[in-house]
């Protein structure tokens, strides 16, 4: 039988214990990593970066503003440092005018008596607008009566409202008129071109002579006082001529004229 060593049983040397390292696994709701992130805030950048951009390509210029009345029109003959000084003496200009304009405009009664502003005739506010339809409608329906018996354009023939010709077509008829009024025109031209001149009408008794010694408003006054001595002159010589027997002693009638003129009196 063999001995046994001093010191007892065998032992086996015992493994030296390794850290074993997890490796974590977050699953489908882990975190993008920090890369991920960095990607899509450059894209993102670029993005606004190229919008900015194309703003800026497109943005008006400044005289486009200034038509715009987006920026105010600077004057080349104002500095710059007093175009802010300038701007505020406009506005009170304006502010000026404007309280003027408003001391000045009519009241609420003109504009009403002008028909500019409707209502207060004891109708509320709320109710004018439905008023105002209602009288627009019915002047609507008082101007469709109107049409519907208004005359034919044969009936305005007849009756000579319209001169239009049947033989004419509607669009010649203006130049049929035009011609007319031409030949008339012509005519009378004609007519002042041959008709006589003053001295003849004086002579020919047709307008009387006028004294150059008389203002021209006394001429009407010198000539009916004219006209009254001459028919005082003829009633005083009808006074004062023959009888019938007188003139039929003289000779100048004879007996048969004398009776004639007898009966003609009587």
């Amino acid at each position: 039988m063999a001995k046994k060593s001093k010191g007892g049983k065998n032992k086996t040397p015992t493994p030296t214990p390794t850290a074993s390292v997890k490796t974590l696994d977050g699953g489908p709701d882990q975190e993008p990593l920090a890369t991920d992130e960095q990607a899509t805030a450059k894209e993102q950048r670029r993005r606004a970066s190229q919008k900015i951009d194309h703003m800026l390509e497109v943005r008006p210029d400044a005289e486009d503003l200034e038509q715009r009345n987006v920026l105010p029109t600077a004057s080349p003959n104002v500095a710059p440092t007093l175009q802010g000084v300038q701007k505020m003496l406009q506005r009170k200009m304006s502010a000026d005018e404007l309280a003027h304009k408003l001391e000045s405009r009519p009241d609420v009664q003109e504009l009403r008596d002008l028909a500019i502003v409707h209502g207060g005739d004891g109708v509320a506010p709320s109710l004018q607008a439905t008023q105002e339809k209602l009288q627009r409608q019915l002047n609507s329906d008082k101007v469709n009566q109107h049409l519907t018996k208004r005359p034919s354009i044969e009936e305005l023939r007849t009756t000579g409202v319209l001169e239009t010709s049947a033989e004419l077509a509607p669009s010649l008829t203006a130049t049929a008129k035009k011609l007319e009024r031409n030949l008339v025109q012509n005519q009378v031209s004609h007519l002042l071109e041959s008709r006589p001149e003053k001295d003849e009408l004086v002579h020919q008794n047709i307008l009387e002579d006028q004294d150059a010694a008389v203002a021209p408003v006394l001429q009407g006054a010198k000539h009916q006082l004219e006209r009254q001595l001459k028919a005082d002159q003829i009633a005083r010589q009808l006074r004062h001529r023959p009888s019938v027997s007188e003139l039929e002693e003289k000779g100048i009638v004879d007996g048969e004229e004398a009776t004639a003129i007898r009966q003609q009196s009587d």
